[in-house]
């Protein structure tokens, strides 16, 4: 009798169950393994294999995030790639729930609010089950509430990510309105009724508490970040013992104050709080002793110029970039000859042009509101009592602006652009002296706030003026020592009581943008150059 072939890996069920449980957990892995043939479909549908196939990868894919859209109301984003990406409208909560707002969304199912914050949606986006829970009318008396949603699924091998039948818990936190205190209530839906109002004293210095984000799951707790104020602490839910405490931050040097923080899980399950301020990241971790006293450790420093595969510009991401994509923050000044910054405004993100600049620039607003120190003169025959500014092509038609011409067609147009252009060179040689004075104007700040920013460039520029004022060889005329530098103010304020105010207010307003006035004075100004070009040759 001839002995049988020997089965091929793929005939052999255990064998290839074993392959396929090491496919990769994306949405498409096992559908695409499930249209070879109906033995691979029995194999990939079993119960047991798809149990098996979780507990192995332990970790589901983050298919998406939910998000509040004003427009649409709950939107899903997709962010895996094709052909695992899910279409935004497979997963649509937006018509039935588009008033509602996003708490949390853990453990595959999301959690929502209606806008009475009467009601609780608790949503499975794969199965499409919802469940309603009405919120206690004791939190009628609250602020607004912030939420979180978990798993109630003890079991020893359960892999999150697969509950869609399980049971799951809620948990509403918010502050009470008389006194900023923390308060707290956990619904079970295997008992489908809330537990008791929980809530604890919290450090005077908080005025407003960091549970924008849901709570950091960690163990059998959940944390958020009290970090608003002078105080330095942190919120605990024991979801076992239904207890709210408040913890210490650990002592923070100088260096991190200003990073940017959140609750992780450290080692061992331990609770830890990472900051990050470029380039080193740091994270603490709370132990506790022998005596059972829990202590803040530096769990790890890490340098992420030497991470593989990190850019150094990783701090840039998400802040400020110009059309580089360079971290940059644009500083608008106003220069003379003598390269003296009469006025400067500093802030913003460097991707805006020269519009959304002055859109955003307090540079008229005292002469608006008829504070600005008069200027008198005499052109071509005319008199003029504003000042202007030296500008390109992309600004208005303003009276106070004297633009170039893109393309001067005649000698006089050619010698106006000529003259217009060589003077306009001197704000930019006062950005070159005070970058070559000053490194931090040169070196992107990463550690500093944009406040401390806007502190360090008028120190500069003040500094710079100094030294401007110092190197002068001939002396200052009365009127320009009686005119101080005048940095980012506030904005124009006008007075809505008082109509001769908001009459003259109107008046300056309406003749800044006076487009006949900005006409005008360019061409006086091209005849005026044109003149004395002609009175130089004739001599």
């Amino acid at each position: 009798m001839t002995p049988a072939a020997p089965l091929s890996p793929l005939e052999d069920d255990d064998l290839l169950h074993e392959i396929l449980l090491r496919l990769p957990p994306q949405p498409c892995s096992l559908p695409r393994a499930s249209a070879v043939c109906r033995r691979w479909l029995g194999l990939v549908t079993d119960r047991k294999f798809t149990a098996r196939f979780r507990a192995h990868h332990r970790k589901p894919p983050l298919l998406g995030v939910f998000h509040r859209s004003d427009s649409q109301g709950i939107a899903f984003t997709p962010l895996l790639d094709p052909p695992h990406r899910i279409p935004t409208l497979r997963i649509d909560l937006r018509r039935r729930y588009k008033d509602y707002n996003v708490l949390s969304c853990r453990h595959g199912r999301l959690l929502a609010m209606n806008p009475r914050h009467t009601k609780l949606l608790v949503c499975d986006p794969i199965t499409g089950k919802r469940c309603r829970v009405a919120v206690p009318r004791v939190f009628s008396q609250f602020r607004q509430s912030r939420g979180s949603l978990l798993c109630d699924d003890r079991a020893q091998y359960h892999v999150h990510g697969g509950c869609h039948s399980g049971h799951f818990k809620v948990v509403l936190m918010t502050e009470h309105t008389l006194g900023f205190i923390p308060t707290a209530c956990i619904y079970s839906s295997k008992t489908k009724t809330w537990g008791k109002i929980m809530s604890t004293a919290a450090p005077s210095e908080h005025r407003y508490y960091g549970y924008d984000f849901p709570g950091v799951l960690i163990g059998n707790a959940l944390y958020w970040l009290l970090s608003v104020g002078m105080g330095r602490d942190m919120l605990v839910l024991d979801l076992y013992e239904q207890s709210l405490a408040v913890i210490a931050w650990p002592l923070i040097t100088s260096e991190f104050q200003s990073g940017y923080r959140r609750i992780v899980e450290a080692e061992d399950g331990a609770v830890g709080l990472a900051i990050l301020s470029y380039p080193r990241f740091r994270i603490w971790q709370r132990n506790a002793n022998l005596h059972g006293v829990s202590t803040w450790e530096i769990w790890k420093t890490i340098d992420m110029n030497n991470i593989p595969g990190i850019p150094r510009n990783v701090a840039n991401y998400g802040m400020y970039k110009g059309h580089k994509n360079d971290c940059t923050v644009i500083f608008e000044a106003v220069a003379t000859h003598d390269l003296w910054i009469w006025h400067s405004f500093f802030g913003m993100p460097g991707s805006n042009n020269g519009i959304n600049v002055l859109n955003c620039s307090p540079i008229f607003s005292k002469l608006v509101e008829g504070h600005a120190p008069p200027v008198n003169y005499v052109i071509n025959g005319r008199h003029y009592n504003k000042g202007y500014y030296l500008a390109d092509g992309i600004y208005p038609k303003w009276s106070t602006f004297v633009k170039t011409i893109s393309k001067p067609s005649t000698p006089k147009l050619c010698e106006f652009v000529k003259k217009q252009e060589a003077c306009r060179k001197d704000v930019e040689r006062a950005f070159g002296v005070l970058q070559q004075r000053f490194a931090v104007v040169w070196f992107p700040a990463m550690t500093r706030s944009k406040d401390q920013m806007w502190e360090v460039m008028n120190c500069c520029v003040c500094l710079h003026n100094m030294i401007i004022e110092n190197e002068r060889k001939h002396p200052v005329p009365l009127a320009e020592q009686q005119a101080p530098y005048e940095r980012e103010g506030p904005f124009a304020q006008p007075n809505h009581q008082v109509p001769p105010s908001w009459a003259a207010f109107i008046a300056m307003h309406q003749e800044i943008r006076y487009y006949t006035m900005h006409q005008q004075l360019q061409d006086d100004l091209m005849e005026h150059i044109w003149t004395l070009r002609g009175n130089a040759d004739a001599n």
